[in-house]
């Protein structure tokens, strides 16, 4: 197969060479970018699910929160990550009340999990999730800086963020020990 290439090459003075080497950098730029925006995108699914996975654990515990079950917490959700590094994964978690009288107030604020910033302006992103007074909501702002494998196409780094929100299974406050 190889020597009709070359022979048909040969028999054309070199234009389907010619024609081929012209062709194959566009072919190799985009099998670098599709597989490079599709790492991205991954990433991105990969960090909603690690988010959603951390805010659901939060939310599934009784009544009380220790410091050793949010960095459990924080491991399970790094683990979703995998096969992505699991040390570029960060994650803050706030706990938001709709109290009667003074509105949505901040119960406390967890950014242990991978030295993650504070969620910006947090019980303005709740009013429309806890309504009812006494309502509660836990609030995960997850965050992932992704490095390209290749850096061919797209820039080298970018940080990638998700919110999600859970509501405690009790339907109680949960509290953070």
């Amino acid at each position: 197969m190889i020597r009709r290439f070359f022979a048909r090459a040969s028999d054309d003075n070199g234009a389907v060479i010619v024609e081929f080497a012209l062709i194959l950098p566009i072919m190799l730029t985009m099998m670098f970018g599709t597989f490079e925006v599709s790492q991205l995108v991954r990433a991105q699914m990969k960090l909603s699910n690690a988010a959603d996975t951390y805010a659901e654990l939060i939310a599934s515990t009784p009544a009380s929160l220790s410091a050793s079950a949010i960095a459990d917490f924080c491991s399970g959700a790094q683990l979703v990550m995998a096969p992505f590094a699991t040390s570029a994964f960060s994650a803050s978690a706030t706990s938001i009340t709709n109290n009667l009288n003074t509105g949505p107030t901040i119960d406390w604020q967890n950014t242990a999990c991978g030295s993650a910033a504070t969620i910006a302006n947090p019980t303005g992103l709740t009013t429309a999730l806890a309504s009812n007074p006494g309502d509660t909501v836990i609030l995960v702002q997850a965050t992932y800086k992704y490095t390209s494998v290749l850096s061919y196409i797209l820039p080298a780094n970018f940080t990638l963020s998700q919110v999600v929100f859970a509501h405690p299974r009790t339907d109680a406050t949960i509290t953070l020990n």
